[in-house]
């Protein structure tokens, strides 16, 4: 018998839809209290659990198949949607936590070494991202263990008369894109092929890749350049000025014509004319749009200075110190960086036509996974996966990022872009 318990915390509507193949039935029953997924094997109830604490649902298939071949554990999940702001202090601690990095890096100091897992995976030091397993070290110890990420795209038509290269498009590509797709009829902007504002995650992104360097200091202060930041949103303002003519007229051609979905609104219009050529994405969701319906696009990694800037949302796995069950929690994490499991989990969601992309939505920490295992089952990805001294891997960031970034920082930039005149310093925001 296999066995998952999945508690709810905060009334937090998680969307089981990732786990194969049963998805409507799971669903259905998380939302009323827990999930069990029942078998007839032979499953000792005195083994130990692992207690698992998450917000992300793509552990969910990674659960399920570790509790159907050990019998000598079980993984129980909790899903709160964040750590408790008393956790270093809580005795009832998890055994492991699956979160994303910004949301358990203010607590790095109580956790266990995690030194050693990889190699016991089997798992070559030369294999892995270095720069990625330096962010979850502490004082020179791997107390975070990253798992997967993923990385920004530029979605477009197969068809498109601007192509960028085989491998990427630079942000300057794209603005000398958007300006040979703006159409103009009369005073009226009729087509525009891109714009930084449909997605607000792309300012961000490019205030990035501008060396904006968003980071928090060892006394938890979130700090940043302010110069690159400045540089950034005068890019975007003159970018958004030369292909719409101004903010507002930009404004006004989005909610005239800009809708969601966006992989429909570059292909499902009269022929030989779309409002938009391009758009901003993830890998993640390129692989989410079912393949009937991306038959006709293609990507390309977005790249400033030959860099990809890869977004903060990277998920970890970490022991709290003083777990009841580190051995336990050793034993999946041993299991789930084994090269030949994340072979076999890919292959999975694949044959069940599962939603998720790759290693948990994302690539992989393990490059072989990613450059010989991925493409197989991702045929687009063959000569396409960036080079590691591409990647910038996102700085430590306090534990409220999410919040801060959407309330206070997007804002701000766009208050910024919107105007004339002098930009006013983001630190203001914070007095």
């Amino acid at each position: 018998m296999s066995f998952i318990t999945l508690t709810l915390i905060d009334n937090h509507p998680f969307n089981a839809y990732s786990l194969f193949p049963m998805k409507p039935l799971l669903f259905n029953i998380i939302l009323i209290f827990s999930l069990c997924i029942y078998g007839c094997d032979n499953f000792n109830f005195n083994n130990p659990t692992i207690h698992l604490w998450t917000n992300k649902e793509e552990i969910l298939p990674y659960i399920e198949e570790f509790n159907k071949q050990h019998t000598n554990f079980k993984i129980e999940a909790t899903f709160t949607q964040t750590i408790p702001e008393d956790f270093e202090t809580m005795q009832n601690k998890p055994d492991l936590i699956f979160y994303s990095l910004p949301e358990v890096i203010l607590h790095e100091s109580i956790f266990e070494s995690l030194d050693g897992i990889l190699q016991a995976a089997g798992v070559n030091n030369d294999n892995v991202y270095k720069n990625l397993l330096e962010i979850g070290k502490y004082r020179g110890v791997q107390r975070i263990l990253p798992f997967s990420f993923d990385i920004p795209v530029i979605v477009f038509r197969k068809q498109a008369e601007e192509k960028p290269g085989e491998f990427s498009m630079s942000i300057k590509e794209l603005r000398r894109y958007t300006k040979a797709n703006t159409i103009v009829k009369g005073n009226n902007l009729k087509g525009l092929g891109f714009s930084p504002l449909w997605n607000k995650e792309f300012l961000f992104y490019t205030a990035m890749l501008f060396g904006a360097d968003f980071r928090v200091t060892s006394d938890n202060i979130l700090v940043w350049d302010e110069n690159a930041l400045t540089s950034a949103i005068e890019y975007l303002r003159s970018w958004i000025n030369e292909s719409a003519g101004s903010f507002a007229r930009e404004e006004e051609f989005s909610k005239k014509y800009v809708y969601e979905p966006k992989y429909k609104l570059i292909q499902d219009n009269k022929p030989g004319y779309y409002p938009i050529s391009y758009y901003f994405s993830t890998i993640s969701e390129y692989f989410a749009i079912p393949q009937e319906k991306r038959k006709n696009l293609d990507f390309r990694w977005l790249t400033y200075n030959n860099k990809i800037a890869v977004p903060e949302k990277i998920l970890i796995f970490a022991i709290p110190s003083g777990a009841k069950n580190s051995d336990g929690a050793r034993t999946f994490l041993r299991w789930i960086y084994t090269p030949s499991v994340q072979e076999n989990m890919i292959k999975m969601s694949y044959v069940y036509n599962n939603d998720t992309f790759g290693i948990a939505n994302g690539f992989s920490i393990i490059k072989p996974i990613n450059e010989h295992f991925l493409p197989e089952y991702y045929p687009l990805l063959i000569g396409l996966l960036p080079p590691e001294e591409y990647l910038i891997f996102p700085n430590p960031l306090p534990q409220n990022w999410e919040k801060l970034k959407k309330d206070v920082i997007t804002g701000w930039l766009i208050e910024q872009i919107a105007k004339t005149g002098q930009i006013s310093s983001l630190k203001e925001k914070f007095k």
